[in-house]
């Protein structure tokens, strides 16, 4: 009697297999992606809680057009209204200036006195999260 599988019972399993992981697969990125553009709404509440301290405390809100985390950071930083920064879920980095997907642009209207925050996607030509001031 011979022990092992035939050829024909390998290239099954393979088949199964490759069949199994071509559905999971696309469900997984989807849910990767929601599960960024969740993160990126998480940190936008956390840069928005310092905005309004920093209101609070001086105010004002954060003065600029198309400023960029760094920037941003370091405003909330000498004010005292933020101590860490949250992370870029596409690059797992504190937000900065560089970013590419998940970039941060922070905007103060001083004629409608309030503010936008806005994350790029997996490309920086698509808005993902958009945050305005209440």
């Amino acid at each position: 009697m011979n022990k092992g599988f035939s050829l024909i019972e390998l290239v099954i399993v393979l088949a199964v297999i490759g069949i199994i992981s071509a559905i999971v697969f696309p469900s997984f990125s989807s849910i990767q992606k929601k599960a960024k553009y969740a993160a990126l709404r998480s940190a936008g509440a956390t840069f928005q809680t310092s905005i309004e301290a920093f209101q609070m405390t001086k105010g004002t809100y954060p003065i600029g057009q198309n400023i960029l985390a760094d920037q941003l950071v370091s405003q909330l930083k000498s004010a005292g209204e933020m101590n860490s920064v949250p992370k870029n879920p596409f690059t797992g980095q504190p937000f900065s200036s560089s970013d590419g997907p998940g970039k941060l642009v922070y905007s103060y209207d001083s004629t409608d006195d309030r503010y936008t925050i806005q994350f790029s996607g997996e490309t920086v030509s698509t808005i993902a999260v958009t945050i305005e001031s209440p």
